[in-house]
């Protein structure tokens, strides 16, 4: 018979485990791989569209996979199975008081997990969209005729977003640091209310921190 957890638990109860292998392997891999399209095609004289390929490969696809692969790791941090709670707090396998506080812990963050994961996962999935239409650009046969302009802006456009999202990664680690700074509420997770139950007599709450 299923029974509710009285555990906050993910749907899929996989999903952890998965964006754990998003943020820490294939963020990365793609990263690099952008990163090196824009080593190679910059020093290339003679690639075609070369402003629209370092405009997508590394303003877009380096810097959403990048910045995702930092709120996926802040998510990571969050996040924990309740075996885990009750390894770092072993008093709650004997005091129902204190498996409580445990429990609603681990629903708190769980709710501020929830809030950074589904942000990563945003922030990958158009870096990984930037990343497919960097490879489309590279693809582009030689003989085929340039119907599209490589016009003198898209040379300054890359350096024009690049200082945008390297304002937005310092803002982004300044909220981090400071809740109380503006715009926080787009970078950082609302803490969750906690409602602790009184600790029954007998019962040293202190020794579970």
């Amino acid at each position: 018979m299923i029974t509710v957890s009285p555990w906050a638990e993910p749907a899929p109860v996989g999903i952890a485990p998965a964006l754990d292998s998003t943020f820490t392997v294939a963020a990365p891999l793609l990263a690099g791989f952008a990163a090196t399209i824009v080593a190679t095609v910059s020093t290339d004289p003679g690639a075609r569209l070369a402003g629209y390929t370092v405009l997508t490969a590394a303003v877009m696809a380096v810097g959403l996979l990048v910045l995702g692969l930092e709120v996926g790791l802040q998510a990571r941090s969050e996040w924990a199975t309740p075996a885990e709670y009750l390894d770092w707090h072993p008093l709650a396998r004997k005091f129902d008081a204190a498996l409580d506080e445990i429990r609603i812990q681990q629903r708190a963050n769980y709710h501020r997990w929830l809030w950074y994961q589904a942000r990563a996962r945003r922030l990958y999935n158009w870096g990984l969209i930037a990343f497919l239409a960097t490879v489309a650009l590279l693809v582009i046969p030689a003989d085929i005729p340039r119907a599209i302009p490589d016009v003198e802006f898209l040379h300054f456009a890359p350096l024009v977003v690049a200082l945008l999202l390297l304002f937005v990664e310092a803002w982004w680690m300044a909220c981090s640091r400071r809740p109380s700074l503006p715009g926080t509420r787009f970078f950082v997770a609302p803490n969750q209310p906690l409602t602790i139950p009184p600790a029954p007599a007998g019962f040293d709450r202190d020794a579970l921190q």
